[in-house]
């Protein structure tokens, strides 16, 4: 045996690779509570063959994977994401690493014969990185992706540091967390080979594993990395990933405490986080304190190299499995157990199934619960119908109308002149046809000498989408944009106006009566005959009582004179009796109002939809909402109720300032508070800054006292 110790270290010597290298530059074995502390100690020569190689001639094991989810778990969005909330696993376009031995796949040999002394390392076995066989042959994570986007860009093959092997793996062997910044200077250089669009509009998933050398200083405190350093040094890495590589997910995978807590602070900088980036914190190797056991309690051997410290191919497909796991659970949900992580007939976590994007879309299972309280977006999908704005459009080219696949009918309302010139760069382009309409000019088109708003209408079934002409850095004006499913709005009995233009006439109403606008704007109307009616801050796709996207109601009851304020873009009356109902329109949006007139408040944006993402609120496209206050008056004393329905998870009060200034505050997720004012002639309501999805509606009538 002693021969045997001396021929191997031989190996290494003639190898130039010094496992025993200083702890300055090379990959220590002295860890403290990490797995690899435990390597030797645990398994000692047993299980290990008299050559030091696994005990198996028939070569080092491999897990392969299976995805047994739903084709709508897994497909790809049908148009390029903007908001890192709504990206799925299949819109990962590029995949990248920066980090040490672990995740350059020093010694994750296919087979022990593979050893060599040109190379130790084995980058298309990487758990993060490797891309040598398939999914149903090798378990690695690019592996997983590029079964959902066979397209997947960046990943590592066979053996070798060339860049040829290891393409946007920019990790490497004996590095420390000091290496993590020039390592980020050398990918953004790899990805300046390909095509500069494509990088700039592409989602990219970039792993940072650092730290299995830097933790020996932190536990005897002895020419090691701090804390401080080593989250200095990682944080200078991210910025400069994020400064020159939009559309990044940063996933970042700890090991010791110091470590994981250094990694959870950065990923709580605000700084970091924003609509299209994302730093999240991965816990893979937390329940790795003691070497991994088999489903029968036994040691796993086979999970370590030869040396007993880096991962064998079978052990990175192990981890690659953990982290998987843990890409598709929430911050402050992720799993560290490894009971079934051995288990080879476990199938593969699936992304819950979402149609399109929503609450529970890939990426914001990753790391956008985190990002709730940084970010939001402006487009709403519903299920028959999509509403757009200007923030839809700032940066991006192209925008895919999903809703139009089978034939649509798109509205457009805005505040600038229809000669503007952005609103004419916006342009709604039909690819079989070649055709091409400004969304100046269909914001334009009304029925002749009357103010109802007619659509683009788009009969065929094809490929429609809206295309920003303009420069990069113009300004976009307020715009809305209405898309609906044709055939669903051919089955409503409706008419739509603009809230800039309306001036509804007496006449009887249709089933239902329609106002957007590009702004804040002002609904009213005068009663003039009996009539009842529900309002919904919806399109008239969602108007009904029992509509797809449990959208509630804004106001329901007998029509008297109203001001209904929308901060919103859409607002649709359901009537009962086809009596005559003169409505105008305008945007004379108001935070001091009539306590006489019946009326809502609500957060920016609110529509107040179940089924719709609560992430997508009307135009919360910085990450939420300033606070603000509403003062409602009158000039004699009313009794007034108040029904609010409460999202928040931040407080907002309603005031009497007429009986001692007596204060109500609501807290949390209500249904139908009621609240009653005898005898006031002035109250406020007052609500915090707040994030989606946190809103709420606050309705109010009056009676004389």
């Amino acid at each position: 045996m002693r021969l045997l110790i001396i021929a191997f270290l031989s190996v290494l010597i003639l190898c130039g690779l010094a496992a025993a290298h200083s702890s300055s530059s090379s990959d220590s074995h002295e860890y403290g509570r990490n797995t690899w502390g435990y390597g030797r100690r645990v398994y000692g020569n047993n299980g290990w063959g008299n050559n030091g190689w696994n005990n198996n001639d028939r070569g080092i094991p491999r897990i392969a994977g299976k995805l047994s989810c739903s084709a709508d778990a897994i497909a790809k969005s049908t148009k390029t994401r903007r908001d890192v909330n709504r990206v799925r696993p299949a819109d990962i376009g590029y995949i990248a690493a920066l980090g040490d031995s672990i995740t350059s796949g020093t010694l994750a040999y296919d087979r022990p014969d593979e050893f060599s002394c040109l190379t130790w390392d084995h980058p298309g076995n990487s758990f993060a990185m490797g891309g040598d066989g398939t999914l149903e042959t090798h378990l690695t994570l690019p592996n997983i992706l590029r079964y959902l986007n066979p397209a997947l860009i960046g990943f590592s093959k066979g053996m070798g540091k060339d860049m040829e092997n290891t393409v946007l793996n920019v990790a490497y062997p004996g590095k420390w967390s000091d290496d993590m910044p020039r390592q980020a200077r050398v990918l953004v250089e790899r990805f300046n080979n390909y095509p500069r669009d494509t990088v700039q509009s592409e989602w990219k998933l970039i792993t940072i594993f650092i730290g299995t050398n830097d933790i020996t200083g932190m536990c005897k405190h002895n020419n090691g990395t701090s804390k401080e350093a080593y989250k200095k040094f990682v944080k200078e890495a991210i910025s400069i990933i994020q400064a020159n590589l939009p559309r990044s997910i940063i996933s970042l995978i700890g090991t010791i405490d110091d470590v994981h807590n250094a990694l959870k602070e950065l990923a709580a900088d605000a700084s970091l986080q924003s609509t299209d980036q994302a730093v999240v914190v991965q816990r893979v190797f937390d329940d790795l304190h003691t070497p991994l056991k088999r489903t029968d309690r036994t040691y796993d051997t086979n999970f370590y190299a030869t040396d007993t410290f880096h991962l064998s191919k079978y052990g990175s497909s192990l981890v690659a499995k953990q982290l998987w796991r843990q890409l598709l659970q929430p911050v402050g949900g992720k799993s560290t157990t490894i009971e079934d992580m051995a288990d080879n007939d476990h199938n593969l976590a699936c992304p819950d199934e979402v149609k399109e994007i929503t609450a529970m879309s890939f990426f914001n299972r990753i790391c956008c619960l985190l990002l709730l309280e940084t970010s939001a977006h402006a487009l709403v999908e519903f299920t028959h119908s999509t509403v757009y704005d200007n923030y839809d459009f700032i940066g991006v080219k192209e925008v895919a109308l999903a809703q139009c696949k089978n034939g649509c009918l798109i509205y457009a309302s805005i505040k600038t002149d229809p000669t503007d010139e952005y609103m004419n760069n916006l342009v709604v382009y039909d690819y079989s046809s070649g055709r091409n309409v400004s969304i100046a000019l269909v914001s334009q088109n009304e029925e002749t000498g009357w103010t109802r708003k007619l659509p683009l209408e788009l009969e065929r079934p094809g490929r429609y989408s809206i295309l920003n002409l303009n420069a990069d850095d113009s300004k976009a004006s307020d715009l809305a944009v209405y898309v609906v499913d044709r055939a669903t709005a051919q089955s409503i009995d409706y008419e739509i106006y603009d809230a800039s233009t309306m001036d509804r006439n007496h006449q009887a109403p249709r089933s239902v009566v329609t106002i957007m606008g590009a702004g804040r704007f002002l609904a009213s109307a005068n009663a003039i005959l009996s009539n009842s009616f529900t309002v919904r801050l919806a399109g008239f796709d969602n108007a009904k009582a029992n509509n797809e996207d449990g959208c509630v109601h804004a106001y329901k009851g007998e029509l008297e004179d109203f001001e209904f304020h929308v901060d919103g873009p859409l607002i649709s009356f359901m009537f009962n009796k086809t009596k005559p109902v003169p409505q105008t329109g305008s945007y004379e949006y108001k935070t001091t109002r009539d306590l006489s007139k019946l009326g809502f408040i609500t957060s920016p944006g609110f529509h107040g939809c179940a089924k719709v993402d609560p992430l997508q609120v009307y135009r919360q496209f910085e990450g939420g909402f300033n606070g603000g206050q509403y003062d409602l008056k009158s000039d004699s004393k009313l009794n007034v109720t108040w029904e609010i329905d409460s999202y928040a998870t931040e407080q907002f009060m309603v005031e009497d300032n007429t009986n001692g200034h007596q204060k109500y505050l609501v807290v949390g997720e209500q249904k139908n508070n009621t609240i009653t004012m005898k005898g006031t002639e002035f109250a406020s309501l007052y609500y915090n800054d707040a994030n989606p999805p946190s809103g709420f509606i606050a309705r109010h009538t009056a009676v004389k006292a």
